[in-house]
Protein backbone atom coordinates (compact mmCIF):
# COMPACT_ATOMS: atom_id res chain seq x y z
CA UNK A 1 0.00 0.00 0.00
CA UNK A 2 2.87 2.24 -0.66
CA UNK A 3 2.31 3.58 -4.46
CA UNK A 4 -1.39 3.75 -5.19
CA UNK A 5 -2.27 4.97 -8.68
CA UNK A 6 -5.98 5.54 -10.62
CA UNK A 7 -6.32 6.13 -14.25
CA UNK A 8 -9.24 6.99 -16.49
CA UNK A 9 -9.82 7.07 -19.62
CA UNK A 10 -12.80 8.03 -21.64
CA UNK A 11 -15.19 9.02 -24.59
CA UNK A 12 -18.50 9.72 -24.15
CA UNK A 13 -20.84 11.73 -26.39
CA UNK A 14 -23.22 14.51 -25.48
CA UNK A 15 -26.60 14.90 -27.27
CA UNK A 16 -29.29 17.10 -27.07
CA UNK A 17 -27.88 19.90 -25.16
CA UNK A 18 -29.40 23.38 -24.47
CA UNK A 19 -28.54 25.76 -27.70
CA UNK A 20 -29.76 28.94 -28.53
CA UNK A 21 -30.27 28.67 -32.17
CA UNK A 22 -31.47 30.92 -34.95
CA UNK A 23 -34.49 31.02 -36.87
CA UNK A 24 -36.44 32.96 -40.02
CA UNK A 25 -36.87 36.31 -38.29
CA UNK A 26 -40.74 36.72 -40.28
CA UNK A 27 -41.52 34.10 -36.82
CA UNK A 28 -41.46 37.19 -34.83
CA UNK A 29 -38.15 35.82 -32.94
CA UNK A 30 -34.52 35.71 -34.17
CA UNK A 31 -33.60 32.83 -31.80
CA UNK A 32 -34.94 29.71 -29.73
CA UNK A 33 -33.77 27.57 -27.39
CA UNK A 34 -33.61 24.08 -28.77
CA UNK A 35 -31.89 20.37 -27.14
CA UNK A 36 -29.57 19.62 -30.40
CA UNK A 37 -26.49 18.90 -31.31
CA UNK A 38 -23.71 16.25 -30.49
CA UNK A 39 -20.39 16.67 -28.73
CA UNK A 40 -17.43 13.91 -28.35
CA UNK A 41 -15.57 14.40 -25.40
CA UNK A 42 -12.15 12.26 -25.16
CA UNK A 43 -9.54 12.20 -22.39
CA UNK A 44 -7.75 10.60 -19.81
CA UNK A 45 -7.16 10.76 -16.08
CA UNK A 46 -3.99 10.06 -13.96
CA UNK A 47 -3.60 10.01 -10.40
CA UNK A 48 -0.85 8.72 -8.27
CA UNK A 49 0.28 8.51 -4.18
CA UNK A 50 3.39 7.53 -3.18
CA UNK A 51 4.77 7.02 0.23
CA UNK A 52 8.34 7.75 0.09
CA UNK A 53 9.30 6.93 3.71
CA UNK A 54 7.23 5.50 6.11
CA UNK A 55 8.21 5.41 9.46
CA UNK A 56 6.18 5.88 12.79
CA UNK A 57 6.81 8.51 14.92
CA UNK A 58 9.99 9.29 12.69
CA UNK A 59 10.52 11.41 9.27
CA UNK A 60 7.82 10.52 6.99
CA UNK A 61 7.57 11.77 3.18
CA UNK A 62 5.18 11.52 0.51
CA UNK A 63 4.79 12.73 -2.69
CA UNK A 64 1.17 12.72 -4.66
CA UNK A 65 0.08 14.20 -7.79
CA UNK A 66 -2.64 14.10 -10.76
CA UNK A 67 -2.41 15.12 -14.85
CA UNK A 68 -5.42 15.58 -16.90
CA UNK A 69 -5.86 15.71 -20.72
CA UNK A 70 -8.49 16.22 -22.59
CA UNK A 71 -10.51 17.08 -26.22
CA UNK A 72 -14.07 18.34 -27.09
CA UNK A 73 -15.00 17.63 -30.99
CA UNK A 74 -18.19 19.17 -31.99
CA UNK A 75 -19.99 16.37 -34.53
CA UNK A 76 -22.85 17.73 -34.92
CA UNK A 77 -25.26 21.08 -35.07
CA UNK A 78 -29.11 21.70 -35.02
CA UNK A 79 -30.97 23.04 -38.08
CA UNK A 80 -27.76 21.83 -40.04
CA UNK A 81 -26.01 25.00 -39.16
CA UNK A 82 -22.20 24.85 -39.40
CA UNK A 83 -21.53 27.20 -36.64
CA UNK A 84 -23.29 28.64 -33.14
CA UNK A 85 -21.61 32.14 -31.75
CA UNK A 86 -21.49 31.10 -28.47
CA UNK A 87 -20.22 34.95 -27.26
CA UNK A 88 -18.26 37.64 -28.50
CA UNK A 89 -14.85 39.50 -27.64
CA UNK A 90 -15.05 42.66 -26.97
CA UNK A 91 -18.58 43.94 -29.02
CA UNK A 92 -18.15 42.17 -32.29
CA UNK A 93 -14.47 41.98 -32.83
CA UNK A 94 -14.33 38.44 -32.51
CA UNK A 95 -16.26 35.13 -31.74
CA UNK A 96 -16.38 32.10 -29.57
CA UNK A 97 -17.77 29.86 -31.88
CA UNK A 98 -19.30 26.26 -31.99
CA UNK A 99 -18.36 25.00 -35.52
CA UNK A 100 -18.58 21.13 -36.56
CA UNK A 101 -15.50 19.79 -36.45
CA UNK A 102 -13.86 22.00 -34.10
CA UNK A 103 -14.07 22.56 -30.25
CA UNK A 104 -16.33 24.36 -27.82
CA UNK A 105 -14.54 27.88 -26.91
CA UNK A 106 -13.03 28.46 -30.51
CA UNK A 107 -11.94 32.17 -30.85
CA UNK A 108 -12.21 33.94 -34.06
CA UNK A 109 -11.36 37.68 -34.71
CA UNK A 110 -9.55 39.88 -37.24
CA UNK A 111 -6.00 39.00 -37.16
CA UNK A 112 -2.61 40.57 -39.61
CA UNK A 113 -2.91 39.52 -43.25
CA UNK A 114 0.21 37.70 -44.09
CA UNK A 115 1.94 36.34 -47.01
CA UNK A 116 1.95 32.50 -47.85
CA UNK A 117 5.36 32.40 -45.97
CA UNK A 118 3.67 33.36 -42.59
CA UNK A 119 5.20 37.07 -42.87
CA UNK A 120 3.36 40.30 -42.05
CA UNK A 121 1.79 42.33 -44.72
CA UNK A 122 2.21 46.07 -44.78
CA UNK A 123 0.92 49.10 -46.31
CA UNK A 124 2.33 52.45 -45.73
CA UNK A 125 4.64 51.32 -42.82
CA UNK A 126 1.54 49.91 -40.70
CA UNK A 127 0.28 46.14 -40.52
CA UNK A 128 -2.76 45.19 -42.68
CA UNK A 129 -5.72 43.00 -41.20
CA UNK A 130 -7.39 40.30 -42.65
CA UNK A 131 -11.37 41.10 -43.95
CA UNK A 132 -12.07 37.78 -42.40
CA UNK A 133 -12.45 36.49 -39.32
CA UNK A 134 -9.47 33.55 -38.97
CA UNK A 135 -8.70 31.11 -35.86
CA UNK A 136 -7.20 32.56 -33.11
CA UNK A 137 -6.92 29.42 -30.22
CA UNK A 138 -8.82 28.01 -28.31
CA UNK A 139 -9.66 29.48 -24.55
CA UNK A 140 -9.94 26.34 -22.97
CA UNK A 141 -6.55 24.39 -21.45
CA UNK A 142 -6.02 20.47 -23.05
CA UNK A 143 -4.17 19.45 -19.61
CA UNK A 144 -4.10 20.26 -16.32
CA UNK A 145 -1.76 18.79 -13.58
CA UNK A 146 -0.72 19.48 -9.55
CA UNK A 147 1.94 17.59 -7.97
CA UNK A 148 2.81 17.93 -4.25
CA UNK A 149 4.64 16.48 -1.70
CA UNK A 150 4.01 16.34 2.04
CA UNK A 151 6.92 16.25 4.84
CA UNK A 152 6.80 15.50 8.36
CA UNK A 153 8.93 14.53 11.21
CA UNK A 154 6.95 13.65 14.87
CA UNK A 155 4.58 16.81 15.13
CA UNK A 156 6.08 18.88 12.60
CA UNK A 157 4.82 18.71 9.27
CA UNK A 158 5.56 20.52 5.84
CA UNK A 159 3.53 20.29 2.41
CA UNK A 160 3.66 21.93 -0.81
CA UNK A 161 1.38 21.97 -4.00
CA UNK A 162 2.67 22.94 -7.16
CA UNK A 163 -0.28 23.12 -10.14
CA UNK A 164 -0.32 24.79 -13.94
CA UNK A 165 -2.63 24.21 -17.01
CA UNK A 166 -1.43 24.18 -20.62
CA UNK A 167 -3.02 24.75 -23.98
CA UNK A 168 -5.44 27.48 -23.85
CA UNK A 169 -5.35 30.95 -24.87
CA UNK A 170 -7.03 34.61 -24.44
CA UNK A 171 -7.82 37.68 -25.22
CA UNK A 172 -6.33 40.94 -23.50
CA UNK A 173 -8.30 43.79 -23.71
CA UNK A 174 -6.18 45.54 -21.12
CA UNK A 175 -2.89 45.07 -23.42
CA UNK A 176 -4.55 46.43 -26.27
CA UNK A 177 -5.16 49.98 -24.59
CA UNK A 178 -2.12 50.01 -22.36
CA UNK A 179 -0.58 49.54 -26.06
CA UNK A 180 -2.28 51.90 -27.94
CA UNK A 181 -1.94 54.34 -24.92
CA UNK A 182 2.23 53.63 -24.83
CA UNK A 183 2.00 52.94 -21.33
CA UNK A 184 4.08 49.67 -21.46
CA UNK A 185 8.00 49.38 -21.84
CA UNK A 186 7.10 47.23 -25.03
CA UNK A 187 6.59 50.57 -26.79
CA UNK A 188 9.31 52.54 -25.79
CA UNK A 189 11.62 51.15 -28.91
CA UNK A 190 11.25 53.61 -31.83
CA UNK A 191 10.26 56.68 -29.71
CA UNK A 192 12.90 58.77 -30.83
CA UNK A 193 13.59 58.12 -34.49
CA UNK A 194 10.70 56.04 -35.16
CA UNK A 195 10.12 52.39 -36.18
CA UNK A 196 10.61 49.24 -39.03
CA UNK A 197 7.56 46.35 -39.06
CA UNK A 198 9.26 43.25 -39.53
CA UNK A 199 7.15 42.07 -42.55
CA UNK A 200 7.00 42.42 -46.17
CA UNK A 201 5.02 44.96 -48.71
CA UNK A 202 2.52 43.17 -51.89
CA UNK A 203 4.30 44.21 -54.92
CA UNK A 204 0.96 43.91 -56.60
CA UNK A 205 2.17 40.99 -58.98
CA UNK A 206 2.38 38.59 -56.48
CA UNK A 207 5.67 38.84 -55.21
CA UNK A 208 6.63 40.45 -51.72
CA UNK A 209 9.70 42.72 -51.06
CA UNK A 210 10.82 43.60 -47.24
CA UNK A 211 9.15 46.38 -45.17
CA UNK A 212 11.40 49.74 -45.32
CA UNK A 213 8.71 52.37 -44.53
CA UNK A 214 9.48 54.05 -40.81
CA UNK A 215 6.88 55.13 -38.89
CA UNK A 216 6.32 57.15 -35.60
CA UNK A 217 6.29 55.03 -32.83
CA UNK A 218 2.55 55.92 -31.48
CA UNK A 219 0.97 54.86 -35.20
CA UNK A 220 2.99 51.90 -35.13
CA UNK A 221 1.79 50.36 -31.72
CA UNK A 222 -1.93 51.74 -32.55
CA UNK A 223 -1.90 50.20 -35.47
CA UNK A 224 -0.43 46.92 -34.19
CA UNK A 225 -2.26 46.42 -31.28
CA UNK A 226 -5.27 48.21 -31.73
CA UNK A 227 -8.13 46.45 -29.73
CA UNK A 228 -9.79 45.66 -33.01
CA UNK A 229 -6.84 43.33 -33.40
CA UNK A 230 -7.96 40.09 -32.05
CA UNK A 231 -4.52 37.97 -32.88
CA UNK A 232 -2.06 40.44 -31.60
CA UNK A 233 -3.42 40.60 -28.27
CA UNK A 234 -4.15 37.01 -27.51
CA UNK A 235 -1.62 35.49 -25.02
CA UNK A 236 -0.97 31.85 -24.09
CA UNK A 237 -3.38 31.45 -20.50
CA UNK A 238 -0.29 28.41 -19.51
CA UNK A 239 0.95 28.81 -15.90
CA UNK A 240 3.00 26.63 -13.35
CA UNK A 241 2.29 27.72 -9.73
CA UNK A 242 3.33 27.43 -6.55
CA UNK A 243 -0.42 27.06 -4.94
CA UNK A 244 0.36 26.39 -1.50
CA UNK A 245 3.10 26.26 1.13
CA UNK A 246 1.86 24.75 4.51
CA UNK A 247 3.87 24.33 8.13
CA UNK A 248 1.97 22.82 11.10
CA UNK A 249 2.41 21.85 14.75
CA UNK A 250 0.52 19.17 15.74
CA UNK A 251 0.23 19.63 19.52
CA UNK A 252 1.15 16.59 21.58
CA UNK A 253 -2.00 14.80 23.10
CA UNK A 254 -0.92 14.75 26.95
CA UNK A 255 -1.35 18.67 26.45
CA UNK A 256 -4.70 18.36 25.21
CA UNK A 257 -6.13 15.90 27.61
CA UNK A 258 -5.40 18.85 30.19
CA UNK A 259 -7.96 20.78 28.15
CA UNK A 260 -9.66 18.00 27.36
CA UNK A 261 -9.14 17.98 23.53
CA UNK A 262 -8.66 15.31 21.39
CA UNK A 263 -7.00 16.55 18.31
CA UNK A 264 -5.41 20.70 17.82
CA UNK A 265 -3.04 21.78 14.95
CA UNK A 266 -1.28 24.83 14.39
CA UNK A 267 -0.31 26.53 10.95
CA UNK A 268 1.26 29.17 8.56
CA UNK A 269 0.08 29.25 5.30
CA UNK A 270 0.39 30.79 1.72
CA UNK A 271 -1.78 30.57 -1.44
CA UNK A 272 -0.08 31.61 -4.63
CA UNK A 273 3.09 32.49 -3.50
CA UNK A 274 4.61 32.44 -7.45
CA UNK A 275 3.54 32.04 -10.56
CA UNK A 276 5.79 31.05 -13.99
CA UNK A 277 3.98 32.71 -16.88
CA UNK A 278 3.89 34.26 -19.86
CA UNK A 279 0.85 36.54 -19.50
CA UNK A 280 1.37 40.39 -20.23
CA UNK A 281 2.00 42.35 -17.41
Amino acid sequence: NRLKIDLTAYKNFSYNQILKTPIDPSSGYQTQIINAGKVQNTGFELEANFDILKNKDAFNWSLFGNYTKYNTRINELPNMVDNLVLSTIYGSRGTVEARVGGRFGDMYGLGYLRNEEGQIIYKNGLPEYTEDLIYIGNANATSKFGIGSQFRYKNIGLNFLVDGQFGGVGYSLTHAVLMEEGKLTKTIPGRTNGIIGVGVVDNGDGTFSPNTTVVTAPSYYRKHFNRDNIESNTFSTDYIKLREVRIDYTIPKYVLSKMKLQRATIGLYGRDLFVFSKWPS
